[in-house]
């Protein structure tokens, strides 16, 4: 007879019965298809879950060049209207520093990404991701296991760098409207 030692955590049953005092892990940390654990914390890879179809939000990388304006506003749009729905990263070809102005105009609008880095594409494992999405016209850039994604769509986002501030709205606005439309798509 199995005996719950969390008496107040009630114990789902995992794919598969394991007898507890053979379990690696005690049943509530056991990932299973409701699991309230998110996929970072679960010892089951990320490419067998999704084979075994267990529900789980999607998972989108936004690339860019540099990985400091318009994939940085994409990211901070997806994290803010899709809560809940997706879950985001951003990278860029190379690294380089969180541009200014997409944080202003971010920042006009309430959402803020200060908080956000810019990091190299080579340091993310594509098999993670449902979907990638290219900024810049970069798609044809890209190591062949990002463009061969379940989706991969090349928005070309015109570049605000160096751009008024004016551009750099109109390019929050355009990014917006994509994301909203990739959020509606995915959920």
């Amino acid at each position: 007879m199995f005996l719950n030692p969390y008496p107040l955590f009630p114990i789902p049953y995992p794919l598969f019965p394991i007898p507890y005092p053979l379990s690696p892990i005690p049943y509530p940390l056991f990932p299973y298809p409701l699991s309230p654990i998110p996929y970072p914390l679960s010892p089951i890879p990320y490419p067998l879950i999704r084979f075994l179809g267990v529900k789980i939000m999607k998972k989108v990388m936004f690339a860019c060049r540099k990985n400091s304006c318009r994939s940085q506003i994409a990211e901070g749009f997806a994290k803010t209207l899709g809560a809940g729905k997706i879950a985001v990263t951003s990278s860029g070809l190379e690294a380089a520093k969180v541009h200014p102005g997409a944080i202003e105009v971010m920042q006009e609008i309430g959402i803020d990404i200060t908080d956000q880095t810019s990091k190299p594409i080579r340091d993310f494992n594509p098999e993670d991701y449902d979907a990638v999405i290219s900024l810049c016209g970069c798609g044809v850039n890209l190591p062949e296991g990002w463009v061969l994604q379940e989706i991969f769509e090349d928005w070309l986002i015109d570049d605000p760098d160096g751009q008024t501030m004016e551009t750099f709205r109109r390019v929050r606005d355009e990014i917006k409207a994509k994301v909203v439309g990739l959020i509606e798509q995915l959920s």
